[in-house]
């Protein structure tokens, strides 16, 4: 994330030893880390405290674009990243939605997407599903 941000230069090194600035002189640009990815560094320290693996989720998957399905060969890459943030070790990650033929919203997943990923197919139990839903 990009930012105008008035202050003073500040640098932070996070655990792998990465570099961020937190805020600048005025009138400059600063990266500044997202929210998202400060809970996802503290929940893998809390789950590698209890020596325990992460999960990080992804619904509606298959509403992305195919030009924004490739953001996928970032995560699968070692080391895996999402908008060249590292993805730490002990976090898995789901990638979760419909197919076309459950959604007209959905977008095929591309041939080169695909061959990156492991496809669990879930037949939905309409029963459970009532029952959950009650």
């Amino acid at each position: 994330m990009r930012a105008l941000i008035p202050g003073k230069i500040k640098i932070v090194k996070d655990e792998d030893g990465n570099t961020y600035q937190e805020g600048v002189e005025a009138g400059t640009t600063s990266i500044a880390l997202p929210d998202w990815y400060q809970d996802l560094l503290e929940m893998s320290k809390r789950c590698a405290k209890e020596n325990k693996r992460c999960l990080l989720f992804f619904d509606e998957f298959d509403k992305l674009t195919p030009n924004m399905q490739v953001f996928v060969n970032g995560v699968v890459d070692s080391p895996r990243t999402i908008a060249n943030l590292k993805i730490p070790d002990n976090v898995d990650i789901i990638f979760a939605g419909n197919t076309e033929e459950y959604s007209e919203a959905s977008f095929n997943i591309s041939g080169e997407v695909e061959s990156r990923l492991t496809r669990v197919t879930v037949q939905p139990d309409y029963i459970d599903w009532l029952g959950w839903a009650n």
